[in-house]
């Protein structure tokens, strides 16, 4: 994610530590601001829950640097996000899923059709 922050502008996500030896910051929740215009923006590339930030502005750390580093960022700021495999294993097969539910129903409702 690259984008342009003001010193009153939020985030538009709340973040959290993975409670396997705080290892990582993950997005919790999404809420209004820059993210959620980076995602309206770019919707094939959205950042959504459970993505793990991995650097800002080129710069790695621990979680508790990662934040703060968040919090000081204004100007250019580049955030690398990394969506874990996982995720989007279970994020393909809800969309083959609901792409399934749709064409069962379409094929339903045709069936209701009277002739």
């Amino acid at each position: 994610v690259k984008t342009a922050r003001a010193v009153s502008c939020s985030w538009g996500f709340r973040l959290g530590v993975t409670s396997q030896q705080q290892k990582f910051l993950v997005v919790h929740s999404l809420t209004p601001g820059i993210i959620s215009s980076w995602n309206a923006e770019h919707p094939l590339t959205p950042v959504s829950i459970g993505d793990i930030v991995l650097k800002v502005n080129g710069t790695a750390g621990k979680p508790s640097q990662l934040l703060e580093a968040l919090k000081m960022a204004t100007g250019q700021v580049q955030i690398t996000i990394c969506r874990p495999a996982w995720k989007a294993e279970v994020e393909a097969q809800l969309h083959w899923g609901e792409v399934l539910d749709s064409l069962s129903k379409v094929s339903a409702e045709e069936r209701e059709v009277p002739c």
